[in-house]
């Protein structure tokens, strides 16, 4: 056998292994995207809902519109730019491969800084590739619909130039802009980007001192136009954005919160407090149940978001009655939490190693800004655990931004193991128990595929995938049962856009009579009430929304009603009442031109139709019409549709948003049986 120099032979050995790796974590991905359950993220209903609304209306929502409507919006214009193939799969799949890509580049980044922690040892950078790449919650979050990975890879990116500047015998300023550029992206795609971005300030703050305590007054210049650069770029990036909502509410971090029904939502959720212990409590009883909302959970503000780190929650609750699956997952949950222990002991150890080396003077251009993301990051998620006692504030996924410090300080572990039989053991085990966890978390290889999410029929309804919709809905089990008359309304819902008034009308009283606080129902009830010409029922039931707190929207529904029964004079009252609500409702314009054409008002009525077609086209500034803020009636019974009645000569339609004239939808008579009406 010929001879070989092993310094040839073992990069050729280390490339395979980086192809192996790519194509295993890269074809996870794809799989969990293409093949994995829709909709079954935190929040993907909101979510969903701002694409739904940029396709709708071609604008930025504001942040009181809706359930996520808050956040900014680079994330969700790539779901736009999805949503143009017309299709709810595309998008939401699209959205899950578009994650999961985001999560493949967070952990190269970190095998990139690795390398340069260690250029040396050519090995090691693998190993963070593999092991980051196989962490479950980037794997698990990775398939949502939602922002957050998004925003994790432009943070991670924009810090990662950051190290990079930084360790460069002169810190280039280009780069910096660079890297500004990209947190401003950042900041545009998740706020939380500012925890980051204060972790960059607060490591050229140290870099200043120490500048000044060498009294280089060169590295001092250098170093403040290093950071107003940078800062600089990323100011004017992210300005349009947050400059708007401080012109409208006073702050531009404008949360979630201050929306009445996610403040309700929150106000519902345990434990609704927290104290000082929360902060050094870890139950042991997690490495048996680390479900975020078991009991021992509740209270643990670093064991909830570790349970999180090394095991998907979503299958304990969606299996809770099917025992045989709900213990598969919890088993699986165990053996991920156990696993998780090498890992973050190894971290905690490459922590304290690193430490050690700024003692002494070593590659401190690497580690101190790594402790500064860790010390921010850490900071951040502990304030806000405080700030929102709840069990929704300790998601794992909040603490994406260690993922470089994780990194390299689990690769500054394993480097300095000394004996070679315990490092290839500690990597062998490593490898393993990623590899354990990359089944677990590649949808229905190992563990019971999750169903899809309950508000992916409304996806498919936005796009017009009726029957799509309809077969789901007739199918689905996945509806919480505290979630009352989600079904029925839901399918009443489709009957509705297919023109069924009569079907969705048997619908709506098979969920039960509507309780006062959910006037969306009784709305939707009194408009199908109208469409059958059933006035005197309509106008109970639309008396019962408004009494609920559906002003406007009732309003117009009553006016119209009122217009059926030939009382043009509390039409036209209701109408106006319901314009000074909302003075750009583009449904009670056109009525109201309808009604005042009626009384021979015609250049009043010309004025109205005038102002009607001058907001055609315009989004609306409260609550977003046509697009429901949660896709349908959960995780809150106000989320639903607001139905609103469409005249149209002397017949009546329903409205339907972005309300010009040809959306409308007539009653379809030859599908409405007399058991309908």
């Amino acid at each position: 056998m010929r001879n070989r120099d092993p310094d040839t032979r073992t990069p050729a050995g280390l490339r395979m292994a980086w192809w192996v790796a790519f194509t295993v974590l890269a074809g996870e991905r794809i799989w969990n995207a293409i093949v994995g359950p829709m909709m079954r993220g935190w929040d993907d209903f909101g979510h969903i809902g701002y694409v739904l609304f940029l396709d709708l209306y071609r604008a930025v929502p504001w942040a009181d519109q809706g359930w996520s409507y808050f956040h900014p919006p680079v994330h969700y214009l790539i779901g736009l730019g999805l949503a143009q193939a017309g299709s709810a799969e595309v998008l939401i799949r699209g959205l899950s491969l578009v994650g999961g890509a985001s999560s493949l580049v967070i952990a190269w980044l970190a095998a990139r800084v690795t390398r340069a922690a260690h250029p040396d040892n050519r090995s090691v950078p693998w190993l963070v590739f593999v092991v980051v790449g196989s962490l479950p919650v980037l794997v698990y979050t990775g398939t949502m619909a939602g922002n957050e990975m998004t925003a994790a890879a432009l943070g991670t990116l924009g810090f990662a130039m950051l190290l990079r500047n930084e360790n460069r015998a002169e810190p280039a300023l280009k780069l910096d802009l660079a890297a500004g550029f990209v947190f401003g992206l950042a900041l545009l795609t998740k706020a939380s980007a500012l925890v980051t971005l204060a972790a960059v300030g607060l490591a050229l703050l140290i870099r200043l001192f120490e500048a000044l305590r060498r009294a280089d007054s060169a590295d001092v210049r250098h170093t403040i136009r290093r950071g107003l650069a940078l800062a600089g770029v990323a100011a004017v990036v992210a300005s349009p954005f947050y400059l708007r909502n401080l012109a409208e509410f006073g702050t531009p971090f404008r949360m979630s919160r201050s929306n009445p029904q996610v403040a309700d939502f929150e106000r519902r959720q345990a434990p609704g407090e927290r104290s000082w212990a929360d902060l050094v409590h870890v139950p042991t009883a997690l490495f048996d149940d680390p479900h975020p909302q078991a009991p021992h959970m509740l209270h643990s503000i670093w064991g909830t978001p570790y349970g999180q780190m090394w095991a998907d929650p979503r299958g304990r609750t969606e299996f809770a009655f099917r025992p045989a699956k709900r213990e598969q997952w919890q088993r699986a949950s165990r053996i991920g939490v156990a696993m998780g222990l090498l890992p973050t002991l190894l971290m905690f150890v490459g922590g304290g190693l690193a430490v050690a080396d700024v003692v002494r003077g070593r590659r401190r251009n690497l580690y101190v800004p790594l402790f500064c993301l860790s010390v921010t990051t850490l900071g951040a998620f502990a304030w806000f655990a405080f700030d929102a006692p709840q069990f929704s504030a300790l998601k794992s996924s909040y603490l994406l931004g260690l993922t470089l410090p994780y990194a390299v300080f689990l690769a500054r572990s394993v480097s300095a193991i000394g004996r070679s039989w315990v490092r290839r053991g500690a990597v062998s085990l490593l490898v393993g128990f990623s590899t354990v966890g990359l089944a677990y978390n590649t949808s229905g290889l190992v563990l019971p595929k999750l169903s899809p999410g309950p508000s992916l029929p409304l996806v498919h309804v936005a796009f017009g995938e009726l029957e799509t919709a309809r077969k789901l809905l007739e199918t689905s089990i996945a509806y919480p049962a505290r979630v009352r008359h989600t079904w029925t309304d839901n399918l009443a819902d489709v009957e509705m856009l297919e023109g069924r008034p009569g079907a969705a009308r048997r619908l709506y009283l098979a969920g039960g009579v509507a309780p006062r606080n959910e006037p969306d129902r009784w709305n939707a009830l009194g408009v199908a009430n109208a469409l059958l010409g059933k006035t005197r029922w309509a106008m109970v039931d639309f008396e019962n929304a408004l009494e609920g707190g559906q002003l406007e929207v009732g309003l117009v529904n009553r006016g119209v009603v009122h217009a059926m029964d030939g009382d043009l004079d509390r039409a036209e009252t209701d109408l106006r009442r319901a314009l000074e609500i909302d003075p750009m409702l583009i449904p009670a314009w056109h009525n109201l031109a309808e009604v005042l054409e009626r009384m021979d008002r015609s250049d009043e009525a010309l004025s109205a139709r005038n102002r009607e077609l001058q907001l055609v086209g315009t989004p609306p500034r409260n609550f977003a019409y046509g697009i429901p803020h949660g896709l349908g009636h959960e995780p809150s019974a106000t989320l639903g549709m607001r139905w609103m009645l469409w005249l149209d000569g002397a017949d009546v339609q329903l409205g339907r948003a972005p309300f010009r004239h040809s959306d409308a939808i007539p009653v379809r008579r030859d599908l409405e049986s007399s058991d309908d009406v």
